[in-house]
């Protein structure tokens, strides 16, 4: 399971994974079974993976797994039901992913601060999901950590083959078959555009309209989108004051100190802790 963190890569990692031949990934990529959909039962997930069948590996990405305490109970539910999983736990310099957290929850429509600063005033959770060691420390309670991996997202961008080796051998299969597909990125914050200020949730408006966006040609239908529904971000909309970063970083250096307990020596943290 890829259990986080969001706006990570973890997107882009689980569409390498799916295109590895002894690798299945769910879908959809994110089922929130053991955050939102635990109601659902078992043989609700169960489900997801048929077809399954000959796989060395099976497995899915939520990144509603590591929100906690926003999301309670996820490590005690997943070790419940799969004791043996193997957990990969995707971390990033936490001011950036803070700012690109803020460019998704804009698109999405669920933030209206018109600057970062300001929203992470308001909201909380901007800093707890950057709370590495936090987070992890809730799936600690329940997983020995031989069954952890720790992918830097930096390394999972800028050293992607050797990364993604490590990844495949900690899973158990075969790290010398490259993914076609490694080249791409998904997801990426920084190509999202925002919501003008009268379109509140521009997916909603979106869909509303498909009666018209479904005759247009698939290969047209994102380029009308963004033309209809999005426009850029101001750099003043994305800049946090160094202020505001030396005070976030300030809240935050207590967990990259635990964090560094965790992970070792082998990883630079940014040269926060």
């Amino acid at each position: 399971m890829i259990v986080g963190a969001a706006k990570c890569g973890t997107s882009s990692l689980a569409s390498y994974l799916a295109a590895h031949p002894e690798i299945f990934m769910c879908r959809p990529k994110e089922p929130n079974f053991f955050s939102y959909r635990w109601a659902k039962g078992l043989d609700w997930y169960q489900r997801l993976f048929a077809g399954s069948d000959g796989y060395r590996a099976v497995g899915e990405a939520s990144v509603s797994y590591s929100m906690a305490p926003e999301v309670l109970d996820v490590p005690r539910r997943i070790a419940s039901v799969v004791p043996n999983v193997r957990l990969l736990y995707v971390i990033r310099h936490p001011i950036d992913r803070i700012r690109s957290h803020y460019r998704f929850r804009v698109f999405r429509g669920k933030e209206t601060a018109p600057t970062v600063a300001e929203a992470v005033a308001r909201y909380p959770g901007y800093v707890r999901i950057s709370s590495y060691a936090y987070q992890l420390e809730q799936y600690l309670d329940h997983f020995d950590a031989s069954r952890i991996l720790v992918v830097p997202s930096e390394r999972l961008r800028t050293n992607r083959r050797r990364m993604l080796e490590e990844i495949l051998e900690f899973l158990g299969v075969d790290a010398g078959i490259v993914p076609s597909n490694l080249e791409s990125e998904l997801n990426r914050g920084e190509e999202r555009g925002r919501a003008p200020s009268w379109l509140e949730k521009p997916r909603e408006v979106w869909r509303s309209m498909a009666w018209v966006t479904g005759r247009v040609p698939r290969r047209w239908r994102k380029r009308l989108r963004w033309s209809v529904t999005y426009r850029s971000f101001s750099p003043e909309a994305l800049e946090i004051p160094p202020q505001v970063q030396e005070s976030l970083l300030q809240e935050l250096r207590p967990d990259l100190e635990r964090l560094r307990m965790i992970v070792g020596p082998k990883f630079d943290l940014w040269g926060l802790a």
